[in-house]
């Protein structure tokens, strides 16, 4: 069975209730974002789904080096005798790395595309960040 083109359906008009040319408003499933349409033609398939597995696994590992950082913080400033000021930088100093590296991820991936770009940054939070 051949799929269509998602795009080109997108474009042709719904039918509304009395059959008539008009767009459809009695149809409360159907999507108003162009996007919706799109995905919901196309489909999610098994890459899409583990995509959205290992974002999610990556943002929570996100979440708990930032929760621990808060933790640590006192820890580390004490352990090496860091002034509030400077044990507070170097928690700023890890968010400023990750805005560098969410924009250079970003620029990477607009070049190269975001498949290959995901997993090495999968591979390095994986390393890096435990």
């Amino acid at each position: 069975m051949e799929q269509g083109n998602p795009l080109r359906t997108m474009r042709e008009p719904a039918l509304d209730a009395r059959g008539g040319d008009g767009p459809a408003t009695d149809d409360a499933d159907e999507p108003d974002n162009p996007c919706d349409k799109v995905v919901d033609a196309i489909g999610m398939r098994s890459w899409q789904w583990l995509l959205v597995f290992l974002m999610g696994v990556l943002i929570a590992a996100d979440s708990a080096e930032a929760t621990l950082l808060a933790y640590l913080n006192v820890c580390v400033g004490h352990a090496f005798g860091l002034s509030t000021f400077k044990a507070a930088s170097v928690v700023a100093v890890v968010f400023a790395g990750e805005i560098a590296g969410a924009i250079i991820a970003g620029a990477v991936s607009d070049e190269y595309g975001r498949k290959g770009v995901s997993l090495v940054c999968c591979a390095a939070v994986a390393v890096f960040g435990f």
